[in-house]
């Protein structure tokens, strides 16, 4: 795994079907920058990982904030010894990431900006991640690390699945003897990210003491909220281990570096008001139910299911792997019996068993089911159904995906409950935002009290049991309903 680290709740593949797991991040740092002039292919590889990103998760527009990434980013860049040119992007997830890629593409999570506190927090990791791009470190071709299919599902069916424009971004067919070589980096490229990264840092003017320091909360973060302890990956997908820190930290001492204080009680301006967790925008998990504000739809999954989101879809896993249900945006077009056939014509190579007008809940739909060969061991049975969503006048497509010898009734119950929610209903469901608060930690929290606080002292750098700054803001997690948040065009 590229990047810094990885917050592992919902980092999960964009689809896993039949028998196999896929990562759905396109990380792919290629080998040869020998100049700070990036070739044609490496741009082209930079702007393909930057597209699935935008399709994925999002491409999170503050002015702010990108400002704020921006100026320290080049704040470093101004230090480097060749003029290399790097482009800053906000990337619209809750995970605590960042990572770099080919042309010099750099990538920060909008959960990873919601818990630093400081310009030296985001400089550090700045460091680290232009170091990989500027040491020319190479990735892995291992080809034990080489996953030997996308998906063993025929091409038309995998473009009837997934947002059809990722097939197009990264420009090669997706068919099922189709390979993607997962990147990461050796234990050494890290140890010289770690080096040269804060050494970088130092030359800028920043306080190099922030890298251990910001990895330590990163990790406490998932401890904490979760009771995970290293339950992250350190900047690749190595364990984080307490010497790697340990390293950094007499390095620092090696460099008679001064460790200065870190002052609890500040904070970064854009941080009030910011997301924090899922964007309601792409919809809300909660309960393994998948409720959409803007479109006012709920499906419910099995309870047994693992439902992962990007910005146009949800999935949903079964724990053996061997069945999914797959929902998303279909179309603007009104009718769910024109769209339905105009997808299903460019199908081939299944049988098409059967199809017809029908209705889910009230709603106008459109049902077909189907079955084809998966391999010459296994047949598979996909239902689908098109439903329009008057409220929004959209169409919603929802596929579900089996074993044809392995009967499941939970995949019909799931897509029989597609339903329009009432306004009334979406106060049922939340999210999450960050805001500022004078000085003192909140008094009562109706849940977890002491897991809510402790999660408060970590966010804003206070010490254990303590209960106040003596001067600044408190970062604090407020509770919204989905009905008070304000959903932007759906197609961006």
């Amino acid at each position: 795994m590229l990047g810094l680290l990885a917050f592992s709740i919902n980092f999960q593949p964009l689809i896993q079907a039949m028998r196999l797991k896929i990562s759905i991040l396109f990380f792919i740092l290629i080998p040869g920058i020998l100049t700070a002039q990036y070739s044609d292919k490496q741009k082209r590889l930079g702007s393909m990982v930057l597209a699935v990103m935008d399709e994925t998760y999002g491409i999170y527009h503050d002015s702010s904030m990108q400002a704020f990434v921006e100026k320290v980013g080049h704040n470093l860049e101004a230090h480097l010894d060749d003029q290399y040119k790097f482009q800053y992007f906000i990337t619209d997830q809750e995970e605590l990431n960042a990572f770099a890629t080919a042309g010099g593409y750099v990538f920060v999570t909008r959960g990873l900006l919601g818990l630093i506190n400081s310009e030296d927090e985001l400089a550090c990791v700045l460091g680290h991640e232009i170091t990989h791009v500027t040491e020319n470190h190479t990735t892995k071709t291992n080809r034990a690390s080489i996953l030997p299919k996308i998906l063993e599902l025929p091409a038309n069916i995998i473009g009837l699945l997934t947002v059809q424009e990722v097939a197009n971004i990264i420009n090669f067919p997706i068919e099922a003897s189709s390979q993607l070589v997962i990147s990461s980096f050796s234990r050494g490229q890290e140890r010289i990210a770690d080096r040269k990264g804060v050494e970088l840092a130092l030359k800028a003017g920043y306080d190099p003491y922030m890298l251990p320091h910001v990895l330590e909360k990163m990790d406490q973060f998932g401890e904490t909220l979760y009771g995970m302890q290293h339950h992250f990956s350190l900047f690749d997908d190595h364990p984080m281990t307490e010497d790697r820190v340990e390293l950094i930290y007499k390095q620092l001492e090696e460099m008679k570096v001064e460790k200065k204080e870190i002052q609890s009680g500040t904070t970064l301006p854009f941080q009030d008001g910011l997301i924090f967790g899922r964007n309601p925008r792409y919809g809300n998990i909660q309960d393994n139910a998948f409720v959409h504000g803007g479109l006012r739809a709920y499906i419910q999954f099995p309870k047994s299911f693992s439902v992962q989101g990007t910005t146009k879809s949800v999935t949903a896993i079964s724990p053996k792997g061997n069945s999914t249900i797959i929902v998303c945006i279909d179309s603007l077009l009104n009718s769910p019996e024109l769209t339905a056939k105009l997808e299903l014509k460019a199908l081939q190579g299944v049988d098409l068993i059967e199809q017809g007008k029908t209705r889910v809940n009230g709603l106008e739909a459109y049902r077909a089911t189907m079955e084809y060969r998966q391999d010459k061991h296994h047949d598979l049975h996909s239902e689908i159904l098109w439903i329009k969503l008057p409220i929004s006048n959209t169409i919603v497509r929802a596929v579900s995906i089996r074993p044809k010898e392995e009967l499941d009734p939970r995949l019909d119950s799931c897509l029989m409950s597609i339903r329009q929610l009432r306004f009334e209903e979406l106060n049922q469901w939340f999210y999450y935002e960050l805001n500022f608060l004078e000085g003192e930690l909140p008094k009562k929290h109706e849940k977890d009290q002491e897991t809510f606080l402790n999660f408060i002292r970590l966010m804003n750098d206070m010490e254990e049991d303590s209960t106040s700054v003596e001067q600044g803001e408190l970062k604090v997690v407020n509770v919204r309903p989905i009905g008070d948040f304000r959903y932007p065009n759906l197609y961006r």
